[in-house]
């Protein structure tokens, strides 16, 4: 529902405009729209899901690589402070999510794992019933057993319902074609943070 929101908003701000004609200005006047009424976060948002179109637009030809006019906006950044998310803010989240984010989200909720751990989890570290973690941080090694579960999701449900491409090595990959990766590429996990900070 939100995403669908923020694509209107686009849509209807840009309408009748040929993509390869949109300005870095009218991009900057729609996400002054927002910050002119104090809204930082939802600007902040906006500018995001134009960058992210405007990045999708050189793989089918729209636009030359490299002319995202909406990359060189600028957007003051709000300022935050980290809240726990209640188990029903969890949820409502984890519903709108899907490909790759929902395996993240799901893999740091049963494991509850840092983001950085998360992005590394491949297929092949998982032996005789049990997810093996090298942290990244403390470099601490840790088995966590697949039939853990929680929200309904054990480990190994989860696992499953992540192979989006066969052969694929990392366990939270991306499941399609886009500008800048192919199918079964490994998600960063500033792509993960990032992504996640949009949703909230």
């Amino acid at each position: 529902e939100k995403d669908s929101r923020f694509v209107a908003v686009i849509s209807e701000h840009f309408s009748g405009s040929l993509i390869e004609k949109i300005s870095t200005k009218e991009c900057a006047d729609l996400i002054r729209k927002y910050t002119d009424q104090g809204k930082d976060r939802t600007a902040v948002t906006i500018r995001s899901y134009l960058v992210d179109c405007f990045n999708e637009a050189p793989a089918e030809g729209w636009i030359p690589r490299g002319s995202n006019p909406a990359e060189i906006t600028r957007v003051k950044r709000p300022s935050t402070k980290r809240e726990r998310l209640s188990l029903q803010d969890f949820n409502t989240l984890l519903d709108s999510a899907d490909g790759w984010m929902r395996t993240a989200m799901l893999l740091g909720i049963v494991t509850g794992q840092r983001v950085i751990d998360i992005a590394a989890m491949e297929y092949s570290h998982v032996k005789k019933g049990f997810l093996h973690v090298q942290q990244i941080k403390t470099g601490a090694r840790i088995m966590i057993p697949t039939q853990i579960s929680v929200i309904g999701y054990s480990l190994e449900k989860v696992i499953k319902l992540s192979r989006f491409v066969v052969g694929a090595k990392y366990i939270v990959h991306q499941n399609r074609k886009s500008a800048r990766s192919m199918p079964g590429a490994a998600i960063s996990e500033r792509t993960i943070s990032n992504t996640f900070s949009r949703m909230v």
